[in-house]
């Protein structure tokens, strides 16, 4: 091994040579660090901002659960599982700098969602009093 190639590092006491053309750079991660994407889909290649939720820890395919926002407008949020099987996905550090979004936007993106879907519930609710109280009567008779 030649000079220029070669370091020396303690590691717990050890001193341990490794090979600098041989050596491999390793990335470290924690639940609620912030990651890029860089996701493959029918256009090409885009880069998204995530958050790691989760460790998969399975015996056969160790899994980086990844809590993403996509879309035009930055509120939907989707999960991907990058693992060693990944194909169309690779994940990268960021830090918090690099992320362009409104935190208070897409908050206020997710409760307008939030209280639609409750109105849809309230709308089907009073439906089906209605058809209970109107039609309950026919359907009973029935037979």
């Amino acid at each position: 091994m030649d000079i220029e190639n070669k370091r020396i590092v303690e590691i717990a006491g050890v001193k341990v040579e490794y090979d600098l053309r041989t050596a491999k750079q390793v990335d470290t991660y924690k639940v609620g660090d912030p990651v890029k994407l860089l996701v493959k889909n029918y256009d090409g290649h885009k880069v998204k901002y995530g958050v790691i939720v989760d460790f998969a820890n399975f015996v056969e395919l160790p899994s980086i659960v990844v809590a993403y926002l996509d879309g035009w407008d930055n509120d939907d949020i989707k999960f991907e599982h990058v693992n060693a099987e990944s194909k169309d996905i690779q994940i990268a550090p960021c830090t918090e700098d690099e992320i362009s979004i409104d935190k208070d936007q897409i908050e206020r993106k997710i409760d307008k969602k939030i209280e639609e879907k409750k109105s849809e519930i309230r709308e089907l609710e009073e439906s089906k009093r209605i058809f209970k109280k109107r039609f309950g009567d026919i359907f009973g008779k029935t037979k």
